[in-house]
């Protein structure tokens, strides 16, 4: 599967990303149907995740915001829910576990349609979210994201 995503995050990238790569907001995946409903996979892709935080310089708060473009890489696990129309159309539900590098884990769900062109090839559209945790000194926080994805598959 190749897909691209259009998000919103929380907190907001109220600065832009030092990179503007080609890749961005792009993710791939190679997954292996185990079932007749079920797979499994691993994917990757590269996104902006917004992060804001703060700490006590030189006996002032200073606060940052910063919305770095990072590589990700996540096991996957997709489970078709049902066929809406039999052999086109499919409602499919998946979760992601797996890390932003440099950055720290990331969890993703989506639920969405597949509709195959032919029993190889077809399309796929899914509200997406996911949640990154980064750390901050001694804190825990994290970046929310929710939007859409779309992209093309190949079955083999």
């Amino acid at each position: 599967t190749v897909r691209g995503m259009a998000t919103s995050s929380s907190p907001e990238a109220i600065t832009g990303s030092q990179s503007n790569s080609a890749l961005r907001n792009i993710a791939m995946s190679l997954e292996y149907a185990f079932a007749e409903r079920q797979s499994v996979g691993i994917g990757a892709g590269f996104e902006a995740f917004p992060q804001e935080f703060g700490r006590m310089e030189q006996g002032a708060y200073a606060s940052y915001a910063q919305n770095p473009l990072e590589p990700w890489l996540a096991a996957e696990y997709e489970r078709t829910l049902a066929a809406l129309l039999p052999g086109s159309l499919f409602l499919t539900a998946r979760i992601d576990a797996g890390a932003v590098l440099n950055i720290g884990p990331m969890a993703r769900a989506s639920a969405g349609l597949r509709a195959h062109f032919s029993p190889r090839v077809g399309a796929m559209v899914a509200a997406e979210g996911t949640m990154v945790a980064y750390r901050n000194e001694t804190l825990w926080l994290t970046t929310k994201k929710y939007g859409a994805t779309a992209g093309l598959f190949i079955s083999f």
